[in-house]
């Protein structure tokens, strides 16, 4: 005798809705707490960086043979010593990441408002890409004239805000993969 799946409210839930509800999980908490979840972003940063260097120093120190073996070595001991002062100096990581993004927003934000621009008369829509860049101009100008102080919140923010998103987006596919009688 076999026993039927759950229905109603006391179904158990599906991976991708389990899954997107840390995702909420995770995406709440960062944004309630969002100077400690930058210091989380960035010492996880610090810590891909020291492995990816110690991975990239034994790659480059085995062309030994080969004369590219010094560059390859040399930049792999650049990403272990940035790793290595980012765990050491998290605020100067904070500050160096927060302007990294700050850049990206600029520069997205550039190439979105010329395309939008440039598609004007020829595409619909092209008013929605140059909106697009128009948030990400503010949100560049938002986090530079608030520097340094945005620095210790802003990585966080917008890991937490990603992250809700994305639960909120999982939890609502998960859902109807359950309700399609796929988990």
């Amino acid at each position: 005798m076999t026993i039927p799946p759950a229905s109603g409210p006391l179904r158990p839930l599906g991976k991708m809705t389990a899954i997107g509800l840390l995702f909420v999980i995770l995406g709440l908490l960062a944004t309630a707490l969002p100077a400690w979840a930058t210091l989380a972003v960035e010492q996880l940063v610090a810590g891909l960086l020291l492995v990816w260097g110690a991975a990239g120093l034994g790659f480059g120190l085995s062309l030994r043979p080969n004369p590219e073996w010094r560059m390859t070595t040399a930049l792999f001991v650049l990403v272990l010593a940035l790793g290595a002062i980012f765990l050491v100096f998290p605020q100067d990581g904070v500050q160096t990441m927060t302007m990294l993004l700050i850049a990206v927003y600029l520069l997205q934000a550039a190439a979105s408002i010329s395309v939008g621009l440039g598609m004007r008369g020829k595409v619909r829509a092209w008013g929605l890409l140059l909106l697009s860049g128009l948030a990400s101009l503010g949100l560049g100008i938002l986090i530079l004239t608030g520097w340094p102080g945005t620095a210790a919140w802003t990585l966080g923010l917008v890991t937490g805000l990603n992250f809700l998103t994305t639960g909120i987006a999982l939890i609502l596919l998960g859902r109807g993969i359950d309700g399609a009688g796929r988990s």
